[in-house]
């Protein structure tokens, strides 16, 4: 996910006067919908590591040729945009907020760094998601959704990190 990509969304809201948000992206957590909570069932090929010999279709979505460890996530570029436009945190449906094959892990040092709450993993199978959000502009990039989100962490001593229960209100309006 790019810088781009993120000025891409901010236009669309901006421009269609969808969000109360000003500026849109203040306090918000931004959550990024890659379609890749749906190999979570098949726990090796949220890893990816070998779902490119078989020929998936992401792979083949996303032209990835590799059998390393590989799915999409944040830039960092992108993590310090969202961060100065203060946004409380990020999620995405993946392993991880950085990319897959990152080793560094600049995304979760800026976020953690700047105390930001970091959600992984987003399984999206129970929210329902209409025509809008199937549809891709013509850069293939998804459209936005705005809304309510409540994340509800277990809380377990001593730990730094925990499940979630996610909950989201969808303005289907938008």
């Amino acid at each position: 996910i790019t810088v781009a990509d993120l000025e891409s969304v901010e236009k669309e809201l901006l421009g269609t006067g969808t969000t109360s948000l000003s500026p849109p992206w203040e306090g918000a957590l931004v959550l990024a919908h890659t379609g890749w909570w749906k190999l979570f069932i098949e726990a090796q090929n949220t890893k990816n590591a070998d779902l490119y010999k078989r020929g998936g279709t992401l792979a083949k979505e996303h032209q990835i040729t590799t059998t390393d460890m590989w799915f999409p996530g944040f830039s960092k570029e992108a993590a310090e945009w969202l961060l100065a436009r203060n946004v409380n945190g990020i999620g995405i449906d993946t392993l991880s907020l950085d990319c897959g094959s990152s080793e560094e892990f600049p995304v979760h040092q800026i976020m953690l760094g700047a105390g930001k709450y970091q959600i992984e993993n987003v399984n999206f199978s129970e929210m329902e998601f209409g025509e809008k959000d199937a549809a891709k502009d013509e850069e293939g990039i998804c459209r936005h959704r705005t809304g309510v989100a409540i994340a509800a962490p277990m809380l377990v001593e001593g730990a730094f990190e925990s499940q979630t229960r996610l909950l989201l209100q969808i303005d289907n309006n938008n």
